[in-house]
């Protein structure tokens, strides 16, 4: 995370292999708590921060906490979040770790700018 143009928080992510693209993108959408059917599964995804769309399905992009399967068990260990081989397991948004997810959510408001890199 920056402010000012400066790097204040570095941490962990886990991403698709191609979304989101790199580019320019606001925050538009903060949901506490949403549900998601990807990857043919119910996953609860908490502190959820929307700032673009998929290409393929329209599906929100966003930051969010590991997602929650229903028996209450991660969809992934927490220490394996940034884990390079794990990279592809999202649809599309950057999973992160819990109280990350947290970070993110008070820091970042609607209409906020988020950088996507390469």
């Amino acid at each position: 995370m920056c402010l000012d143009g400066y790097i204040t928080t570095q941490f962990a992510v886990s991403t698709a292999w191609s979304l989101p693209d790199p580019g320019e993108y606001e925050v538009f959408a903060k949901d506490r708590v949403t549900t998601s059917t990807f990857g043919g599964h119910i996953s609860t995804l908490n502190n959820f921060v929307a700032f673009t769309y998929g290409e393929n399905t329209g599906a929100r992009v966003a930051f969010h906490s590991i997602p929650i399967l229903s028996d209450g068990s991660l969809l992934q260990p927490i220490e394996s979040v940034g884990d390079l081989s794990r990279r592809g397991e999202s649809s599309g948004c950057i999973r992160v770790q819990p109280d990350i997810s947290e970070l993110i959510w008070d820091t970042l408001a609607i209409g906020d700018p988020v950088t996507v890199l390469t």
